[in-house]
């Protein structure tokens, strides 16, 4: 039963770890962005360790509510996720749903990424994980050593199957000299 449960377990840990990887390697390819929540200017919203995805989106037709993803308009490098509290003719009013104050700077609309559309908890920690050198590799060798260890406990339960070599239940057949 805990042999189960243990299986069962490490199976869903393999599927979680597996689509995380095609999301942080494959989406990027296709305009969206994965990302980990560093911090908790979204909470609760979006809480520290979750995962957002960002779907590429046009600026105009951003509303106010929607959460975007924006570069920041002080540092380009620094990507942002917060609330759109409201629309100028200069671009976006912005805060942290856990914030008190607005942002202080107006996000212009080429500097938006897109809209988050989905977030998850607790799955932005595999994220920060699989985009460590050392992540990436065990993204590799975990889910390969995994299949190899049931594969050879399917073999090994295979051959406990199987009648022993010698051991058969015919009857022994007798030397006729």
């Amino acid at each position: 039963m805990m042999r189960n449960v243990f299986e069962w377990l490490l199976n869903v840990l393999l599927v979680v770890v597996v689509i995380c990887a095609i999301f942080v390697f494959v989406a990027p390819h296709f305009g969206w962005r994965v990302d980990a929540v560093l911090s908790g200017s979204m909470e609760p919203t979006l809480k520290v360790g979750s995962v957002e995805i960002t779907k590429p989106f046009d600026p105009n037709n951003i509303q106010v509510g929607d959460i975007i993803t924006f570069r920041s308009p002080r540092n380009p490098q620094l990507v942002v996720s917060h609330r759109v509290v409201a629309i100028t003719d200069q671009g976006f009013i912005t805060k942290g749903d856990a914030n008190r104050d607005n942002d202080q700077l107006v996000v212009p609309p080429q500097n938006v990424v897109g809209k988050v559309v989905l977030h998850v908890p607790y799955v932005g920690y595999v994220i920060w994980a699989l985009r460590t050198p050392l992540g990436f590799i065990l993204a590799l060798v975990v889910p390969a050593t995994w299949l190899v260890i049931l594969e050879i406990m399917n073999i090994r339960r295979e051959l406990a199957q199987q009648p022993r070599r010698g051991s058969t239940n015919l009857p022994k057949e007798r030397n006729q000299f």
